[in-house]
């Protein structure tokens, strides 16, 4: 699975919007747009990092970079987290 799959199953799993999910990660949604549409084929770095280290998604870091999970030091794959409203999503 591509970067750019992993990344908007995360978004998906948050129940967020591309514009929320920028402004939790202080990032560009223009770039994130671009991403989604293929315009751009890489997210920049700082960006990767930006959302690495957010403490939101800092749980599916591990398998957004390998692909890979750990559970037991909570590194979790989207897919397999429960969704949750998006009022849950929001202030959590």
């Amino acid at each position: 699975m591509s970067l750019r799959n992993r990344l908007f199953l995360i978004i998906n799993a948050e129940n967020l919007t591309i514009c929320k999910f920028a402004i939790f990660c202080d990032i560009s949604k223009k770039t994130l747009y671009q991403f989604r549409q293929q315009i751009i084929m890489t997210l920049p770095d700082i960006d990767l990092l930006k959302i690495a280290r957010n403490p939101r998604f800092n749980k599916y870091t591990l398998w957004m970079m390998t692909n890979k999970t750990a559970a037991s030091s909570g590194q979790i794959d989207p897919a397999l987290f429960p969704l949750r409203s998006p009022k849950q999503s929001i202030n959590q």
